[in-house]
């Protein structure tokens, strides 16, 4: 099941932006270099990995995918966006209130503010 990455609601009428999969944990041994990087620099944190895969509306071509890492307890995530083909990008931190979909959201904004994603 894909979900819009929207925060607040889905407008039929609008086929622009982008939808991704529902967040799935992930293992470390699945996870990008780059984002291992970033969090092992946070030794004090606990962080659990996720994958969703990002795709264009209205034609469903991958986009590629976002990786997060989430800690709870300190309510911090670091997002890495995989593009296929392109040089890797810096993570993003955004704020994480245990939804890892709010994180998804706040990661995608960011994204989507850049230009790397519709």
């Amino acid at each position: 099941m894909l979900s819009r990455v929207i925060e607040n609601g889905l407008d039929e009428d609008d086929l622009s932006g982008a939808y991704a999969t529902p967040p799935e944990e992930i293992e470390i041994a699945e996870t990008h270099p780059r984002l291992i990087q970033e969090v092992v620099s946070r030794p004090e944190r606990q962080f659990t990995l996720y994958y969703s895969a990002v795709f264009e509306i209205p034609s469903a071509a991958p986009c590629g995918g976002i990786e997060i890492a989430a800690d709870a307890a300190h309510g911090i995530a670091c997002g890495f966006f995989l593009e296929p083909g392109q040089p890797t990008r810096e993570p993003l931190w955004v704020e994480y209130d245990g939804d890892i979909q709010n994180a998804l959201f706040g990661i995608y904004e960011v994204l989507k503010a850049e230009g790397a994603l519709p």
